[in-house]
């Protein structure tokens, strides 16, 4: 797990393979934990898996999450690939409705806001959740 300099922060790459979802959730508890956040556990992972979920499903580049505290009571979650294609909400697939097409509701309903951002390599989807 890698720490940037300055305000506490934990930054990780990915490669767009379905066991790096399981890695990515590692790596939020980890983060979490050293940011004494454990309160916050069970919804930063939902919404690291979901968006690592989405990376690769979706953006299928390599993928880096950074996780910061930009304030006392909130935890902030970023993923960015190297797509530039902004996601989309959309209903449930009718294939499969209880598997394909809920990440970003998951996302919304999990954290207290979140969005995308265009960067010069892709995107960045992020989110926040609030203490």
């Amino acid at each position: 797990m890698g720490r940037n300099d300055g305000p506490a922060s934990y930054q990780q790459s990915f490669q767009p393979v379905p066991e790096s979802a399981g890695a990515a959730r590692g790596f939020a508890r980890a983060a979490l934990s050293e940011l004494g956040r454990g309160d916050l556990w069970d919804r930063v992972c939902l919404v690291v898996g979901e968006m690592a979920v989405n990376a690769i499903l979706h953006a299928r580049t390599a993928y880096s999450i950074l996780i910061t505290c930009p304030g006392e009571r909130t935890v902030r979650v970023e993923v960015h690939d190297g797509n530039s294609i902004k996601p989309r909400q959309k209903t449930a697939l009718a294939v499969d409705p209880l598997t394909y097409g809920r990440g970003l509701m998951l996302i919304e309903a999990a954290s207290d806001r979140w969005g995308v951002d265009e960067t010069e390599a892709g995107k960045a989807i992020w989110a926040e959740v609030d203490a």
